[in-house]
C-alpha cells in the first residue's frame, strides 16, 4: 500500500485584517477570499474527523476554488495594487513533522507561507485520492476510466508539489514529497504493465524518472546544506545523468521538461563538484578532497514510505 499523507489543518484568518485596498477596488474579492479559505479550513477539519474512507475529492474541490483568490492576492501584493496593514501571519499544522515539533500548529509570517501550505495540502489530497483508486484497481482484472483518472490526479499532485518547490521550503521535505510522488507513479506503472490494455494510458505518465531525479536534486541540496559534500555530489550526479538521458526521449513533453530540469541540475553539479574537488585545508594549504558517496550508500539514504 502506498503512503497516505495526513492532511493539515489551519487556523482562522480574515484577509481584511491584513490587506489595505486604498482605492476600494477589491473589497468584494477580499471578502470572498476569506470565505473560500474558511471553506477550506472547515473541510479539512471535517475530513480529518471522519473515520474510515475520507472524501479527498471535496478537499481538492474547495482548494481549487480558493487558489485563484490566493494567487490573485499574491499577485496584487507583488504588483502594489494591495498593501499590508500589518505583517501577514497564519498557522498550519505540519502533519509530516508534528511528532517531532510537538506542536499542534506552527505560526509563520508572510503570504508565501499560506501559499506553500495550500499547494502542498492540495498535493497531499490528490496523491491520497489517486492511491485509493489504484488500491481498488489492484483488486480488478480490467482497466477502466477510474485508472485513467488516477493517472490524471497523480499528475496534478506532481504539479501542485512542483509549485510548492518554487517557494522557500526545506530541501529535505521537498525530496520526500518528490520521491513519494515518484513511488505512486511506479506503483501505477506496475499495474498498467500487467494489463492487456496498457496502451490506453498516456505513455508520458508512465515515466517517473523525472520525478525521481527531482527528489535526488533536493537530496543533494539537503546534503550540501549539511556540509556532506560527497553525498551531495553523488546525488546531483545521479540526477544529472538521468535527466540528460531524458532530454533525448521521444516524447516531446518529457524531453522539454527534462531539458529545463537538466539546466538547473547541471549548474548545481558544477558548483558542488567544483567546491568538492578544490576544497582546501587552510591549516596546511593542502588540497583535501571529500570522497563521493557510491551508489549503494546513496540508495540507503533515500526516504522510505
Amino acid at each position: 500500500m502506498s503512503f497516505v499523507y495526513p492532511l493539515p489543518t489551519t487556523g482562522t484568518i480574515s484577509f481584511s485584517d491584513f490587506l489595505l485596498d486604498e482605492n476600494n477596488l477589491y473589497i468584494n474579492e477580499i471578502t470572498e477570499a476569506t470565505a473560500q479559505r474558511g471553506r477550506v479550513r472547515a473541510t479539512l477539519k471535517e475530513v480529518n474527523k471522519t473515520d474510515g474512507p475520507k472524501d479527498y475529492m471535496i478537499v481538492m474541490k474547495v482548494i481549487d476554488d480558493y487558489l485563484p483568490y490566493l494567487l490573485a492576492i499574491v499577485d496584487c501584493l507583488e504588483g502594489g495594487q494591495l498593501r499590508l496593514k500589518q505583517e501577514f501571519e497564519t498557522s498550519w499544522r505540519c502533519t509530516l513533522s508534528d511528532s517531532v515539533l510537538k506542536k499542534k500548529r506552527v505560526k509563520c509570517r508572510g503570504i508565501y507561507y499560506e501559499l506553500i501550505f495550500t499547494l502542498m495540502t492540495y498535493g497531499y489530497a490528490c496523491s491520497n485520492w489517486a492511491s485509493n483508486i489504484i488500491e481498488k484497481e489492484l483488486q480488478k482484472d480490467g482497466i477502466d476510466n477510474k485508472l485513467k483518472q488516477a493517472a490524471d490526479i497523480l499528475s496534478k499532485a506532481s504539479v501542485a508539489i512542483r509549485k510548492a518547490l518554487m517557494q522557500q521550503t526545506s530541501p529535505s521535505l521537498l525530496a520526500k514529497l518528490a520521491i513519494g510522488v515518484a513511488g505512486h507513479y511506479e506503483m501505477a506503472n506496475g499495474l498498467i504493465k500487467s494489463l492487456k490494455e496498457s496502451a490506453k494510458v498516456c505513455s508520458d505518465f508512465r515515466n517517473s524518472f523525472s520525478v525521481q531525479s527531482l527528489g535526488k536534486k533536493f537530496l543533494a541540496k539537503d546534503a550540501y546544506d549539511h556540509q556532506q559534500n560527497g553525498r551531495a555530489v553523488g546525488f546531483i550526479t545521479e540526477a544529472r545523468e538521468v535527466l540528460h538521458l531524458l532530454t533525448k526521449c521521444k516524447s516531446p513533453t518529457i524531453a522539454a521538461h527534462a531539458a529545463q530540469e537538466y539546466s538547473e541540475v547541471n549548474e548545481l553539479y558544477n558548483i558542488y563538484v567544483g567546491i568538492n574537488d578544490t576544497r582546501w585545508d587552510l591549516s596546511n594549504s593542502t588540497c583535501n578532497l571529500v570522497p563521493r558517496d557510491n551508489l549503494c550508500k546513496l540508495g540507503r539514504a533515500f526516504p522510505l514510505y
